[in-house]
C-alpha cells in the first residue's frame, strides 16, 4: 500500500508540528525500507516489484551490479511495454548501452 502522505512547511508555528511528523516517517518508514537494500541487484529486484516501474533506472541498477545480461533484458522488456512518451528514452538508452 503506498502511502500518499505529503509535507509542506508555511514558515509558520504549524511548521514544528508537521517537521516531527515527516522525521517520524523517514525513521519508521523510509530508513527501513532503504535498509533491505543490501547491493545493487537487490535494488533491482525491488524496484521491478514497484507498482509502477521504471525499467531505466532497473536497467541503471543490473549494469552497476556488472549484470549486463540482465539490464539488457529488463530494457527490450520495458521497450515492449513502452508507451510512446518514454519509449524514445528507453531506446536511446539501449541505443547508448547495447549497441
Amino acid at each position: 500500500m503506498k502511502n500518499t502522505l505529503h509535507f509542506t512547511l508555511y514558515n509558520k508555528k504549524s511548521d514544528k508540528k508537521e517537521f516531527s511528523k515527516f522525521v517520524q516517517n523517514v525513521i519508521n518508514i523510509g530508513i527501513p525500507h532503504y535498509e533491505q537494500i543490501i547491493d545493487w541487484n537487490t535494488a533491482a529486484e525491488m524496484a521491478l516489484n514497484e507498482e509502477d516501474v521504471f525499467y531505466e533506472r532497473v536497467c541503471d541498477f543490473y549494469l552497476m551490479a556488472n549484470e549486463k545480461k540482465k539490464a539488457k533484458d529488463v530494457l527490450t522488456y520495458g521497450l515492449q511495454r513502452a508507451t510512446d512518451e518514454n519509449y524514445e528514452d528507453l531506446k536511446q538508452r539501449m541505443d547508448k548501452y547495447f549497441k
